[in-house]
């Protein structure tokens, strides 16, 4: 059974306190009016009052005994009754307190036609859910929704549950229908022990990633490589949600191969399927963090030599200021006689070591100066070049707006990477890189721009992983870093839902007509608003204010 605790099955809380107990448990002058029309005597009208206030809260009907004791003293003092009148009915009584509330209140009677609601609720839930506590919050609301009474929480819970077996049941039976005998053959060796490992692929399935680095890299590269041997398992899961499948996934992990050799064979091979499925996904994942990490601590190394390169010029640009003060000192000296400061300077720079070579201290520095240190990337990137190039290769990588300039740039590494020149021809648009990056990876030779090799290969990946990690790039098959909008409902199945919905919530269903209301919610009020366009759904909601409270989520933790 599912815990009650985990659902948002209503129930009282242990402690009130008198704010809550006025709030909610006072009984109003229509209420009073309506217990003493119903009821003949002190006890019966107490019970009445108690049972009315408890449904309101609860939407079903609790025994006596289970309403606390701080409630039926708080509705007896607002009776005005004496301290020894008790809410105790005969049965009979009782079950006539219980229709005329139900009356009073216009609550339909857990019967038929509640339990096809709850079981139509629970069915269509149940193809997208696995959590018996999730299936049966959806009973609830539903129940909720068409003014139904709430059953019993154990009655709740074996429909949700038998619902669920169902359900599953046709996964299974529809997964195993699809199976060849030679993909059969191959699940059922994920749980043989019998070789010379004498330990089942079954638990390398479930083996974790380790660090990020460029042996636990080719190690995690081995791993998807592998479990693309499996087949098409995204063909043979088909028409099973997302959630189905990383819940099926969950269970096969639990479990021991011993354990899933008992089970009956359409659900062995399905559960087998979802955790070949989930740890494709999250293998994709761990690739993908695996490449971000390695980039990231390429750029690290390359700003800390940048850092290094520039402490170790440090001298040289003192020694070049020193030089350049003392050529501006000569020319101060010389003003008047341009031929004797030209033998003058001659004789400076040669004493220090010659024009020449002043020359390749100050190209030396310039090189590196702005903080540019994309140039010595290379160095730190070359010992990952055939592991990253195999990660990319492994990876559906794909863009997730109009701009397609980074993977058609991507794909042109992929086609040159045995290229072994310094430079390269291409038709590239880097609109996507940095301007530092373009200046980095562009020559001019001959009149054209032709791309130096080694540095454009380190921009493509470094703009690879930047995009991943805002999103413009995606990677089928993933989780983390998918496509968001393959998990968006498609607009032909939210379109017949508007309607309903804004009925739920008192939009006007059309552009223009939510328009004019958000103009006038401004005015109004969000309630002002729902009793302008419906009248009878503001007298409603008066007269079944309490009632209401039973909505998930509205229980100011009253609920599990």
């Amino acid at each position: 059974m599912a815990s009650i605790e985990r659902t948002a099955y209503p129930r009282f809380k242990r402690n009130l306190t008198q704010k809550e107990l006025q709030d909610v448990y006072t009984p109003t002058p229509q209420e009073i009016q309506f217990a003493y029309s119903a009821a003949r005597g002190a006890e019966p009208l107490l019970h009445l009052l108690v049972m009315l206030k408890a449904f309101q809260r609860l939407g079903y009907f609790p025994p006596i005994t289970d309403v606390p004791v701080s409630i039926i003293n708080y509705i007896r003092q607002q009776l005005s009754l004496p301290q020894e009148i008790q809410p105790n009915v005969t049965p009979r009584t009782r079950y006539t307190h219980h229709d005329a509330i139900r009356e009073y209140l216009e609550v339909i009677p857990f019967g038929k036609h509640a339990r096809h609601i709850c079981t139509q609720a629970l069915y269509q839930s149940a193809y997208v859910m696995d959590n018996p506590a999730d299936l049966i919050n959806v009973a609830i609301e539903e129940l909720v929704k068409d003014r139904c009474e709430l059953p019993g929480y154990s009655a709740l819970d074996r429909l949700a549950r038998r619902i669920r077996i169902l359900v599953n049941r046709q996964f299974f039976h529809n997964v195993f229908s699809r199976l060849s005998a030679m993909e059969q053959r191959r699940l059922n060796e994920l749980l043989d022990v019998e070789n010379p490992r004498h330990k089942s692929d079954f638990n390398y399935l479930k083996e974790t990633p380790k660090s990020a680095t460029v042996s636990h890299m080719r190690d995690l590269q081995v791993r998807f490589s592998w479990l693309l041997t499996m087949g098409d398992v995204e063909k043979l899961l088909e028409g099973i949600p997302n959630a189905k499948i990383k819940h099926f996934a969950a269970e096969a992990r639990s479990l021991d191969a011993a354990e899933m050799r008992q089970y009956v064979e359409s659900k062995r091979y399905t559960l087998l399927l979802a955790m070949v499925h989930q740890a494709r996904a999250t293998a994709r994942d761990n690739l993908v963090e695996t490449f971000l990490k390695r980039i990231g601590a390429i750029h690290n190394k390359g700003k800390q030599a940048l850092v290094e390169l520039q402490e170790k010029h440090r001298t040289k640009t003192e020694r070049l200021i020193a030089i350049f003060a003392e050529v501006l000192q000569t020319a101060d000296g010389h003003q008047d006689d341009d031929a004797t400061l030209g033998r003058s300077l001659k004789d400076l720079l040669d004493a220090r070591g010659g024009a020449n070579v002043l020359l390749d201290d100050c190209e030396s520095i310039s090189a590196y100066s702005g903080n540019n240190y994309l140039p010595l990337l290379w160095k730190f990137y070359k010992s990952h070049r055939p592991e990253l190039f195999r990660m990319v290769r492994l990876l559906d990588i794909d863009s997730t707006s109009q701009d397609h300039s980074l993977t058609d740039a991507l794909e042109f590494l992929l086609r040159n990477e045995n290229r072994r020149s310094e430079l390269v021809e291409g038709d590239l648009d880097l609109s996507f890189a940095s301007e530092q990056w373009i200046r980095t990876v562009s020559v001019r030779q001959h009149g054209e721009i032709v791309y130096n090799r080694c540095h454009l290969e380190v921009c493509v990946f470094s703009c690879v992983a930047t995009e991943l990690k805002s999103g413009d790039l995606s990677v089928k098959g993933s989780e983390s870093f998918a496509d968001y909008r393959d998990q968006l409902l498609d607009w032909s199945e939210c379109e017949p839902m508007v309607a309903d919905y804004c009925r739920e919530l008192g939009f006007n269903p059309t552009a223009a007509g939510f328009i004019q209301q958000l103009r006038k919610w401004s005015f109004f009020g969000g309630e002002g608003v729902i009793a302008e366009n419906d009248p009878e759904e503001q007298e409603k909601r008066i007269k079944y204010k309490d009632l209401s409270q039973i909505q998930i989520g509205r229980n100011q933790g009253e609920a599990g």
